[in-house]
């Protein structure tokens, strides 16, 4: 699998402009990594958007800040829940 790395040094994920920033970084870092195309058919931008936002959820489960997966959870609507800490 392809991987990218995306800096948060210097982001402020407390904040609201913060959190906006590094997840603008993170689509952009998962749009590279899923080939995200410009042109296309549905089936294919359909796949592609799967493949992004699941790339996005798995960098916010790794990243494990407490303030920016609440942000993240409130804009997606997806929950950020850790399986190792549903075990515990």
């Amino acid at each position: 699998a392809r991987s990218v790395e995306v800096p948060v040094a210097g982001i402020d994920l407390a904040k609201s402009a913060g959190a906006n920033e590094l997840f603008r970084r993170l689509r952009a870092a998962a749009r590279t990594v899923c080939e995200y195309p410009s042109t296309g058919d549905l089936a294919a931008k359909a796949a592609s958007r799967e493949c992004v936002d699941e790339t996005i959820h798995r960098a916010v489960l790794a990243l494990d800040h407490p303030a920016f997966s609440s942000w993240y959870a409130a804009k997606t609507g997806r929950p950020v829940h850790d399986a190792r800490l549903a075990s515990k």
